[in-house]
């Protein structure tokens, strides 16, 4: 699945993106809720015109059961999910679509 996309409620939930508020699609963590799927971060890295290296990370064991809200679940689940992909975009900054408006919050 492609997280990294801005999805305003109700499909999306509020989380921290590069220290700034942002929306991100909550349907990661509702598809680990509900089936337990094993969650691996895979990333095609370019490295030359046509030429991408698959960088494929480990798998993710989080289902924040200390939380017992399952919307709060949802969001901390969600927020893990982010701060892997801002991991990589900050390994790898030239291969994220910076002039995306992903910071773009509803009424703003």
């Amino acid at each position: 699945m492609h997280i990294d996309q801005m999805i305003p409620p109700p499909n999306g939930v509020k989380i921290e993106f590069f220290s700034r508020e942002a929306y991100a699609s909550a349907a990661m963590a509702r598809l680990k809720l509900r089936f337990d799927p094993l969650m691996v971060p895979i990333f095609a890295v370019r490295e030359a015109p046509g030429r991408f290296r698959i960088e494929i990370g480990e798998p993710v064991e989080y289902t924040a059961e200390e939380i017992e809200d399952e919307n709060a679940r949802i969001v901390a689940i969600t927020q893990r999910y982010t701060d892997i992909l801002e991991a990589m975009i900050r390994r790898h900054p030239a291969q994220w679509e910076w002039s995306y408006k992903r910071w773009r919050m509803p009424g703003g």
